[in-house]
């Protein structure tokens, strides 16, 4: 299934404006807290903490339909594409943009049953 090229510029962006910073942080909070200014500084709301079915999406973008699961633990590749995958697949995600500091997860699809992945590696 290919991707809505909608839902790929919106999250593409949503990336670009979390990659333009370089974050400092000790605990996952702390980048969360980083990653959320950052994102209504480029003009996003955002919603904390906000379930679906699947879970709890740490950031949500109402407006762009854009998840974003922010991971500084040394959560494995296959568990992290199952988390990604869970938040694909509920329809009130159009896109998903990870932010973790394993590189190994630079490694997940750029889709997901249609649904466009972005990875942010901060370091």
């Amino acid at each position: 299934m290919q991707p809505d090229p909608r839902h790929v510029l919106a999250t593409a962006a949503v990336a670009l404006a979390i990659d333009s910073v370089k974050y400092r942080y000790v605990t996952e909070h702390d980048l969360h807290n980083s990653v959320e200014t950052v994102l209504e500084q480029h003009a996003y709301t955002v919603l904390r903490e906000h379930h679906i079915p699947g879970g709890r999406l740490d950031l949500y973008l109402p407006d762009q339909r854009i998840a974003v699961e922010i991971k500084t633990s040394s959560t494995g590749f296959r568990p992290m594409l199952r988390q990604v995958a869970t938040y694909a697949l509920d329809p009130t995600v159009d896109g998903v943009v990870l932010v973790t500091n394993r590189a190994r997860h630079a490694e997940m699809p750029s889709t997901i049953e249609g649904v466009p992945v972005e990875v942010v590696v901060a370091w």
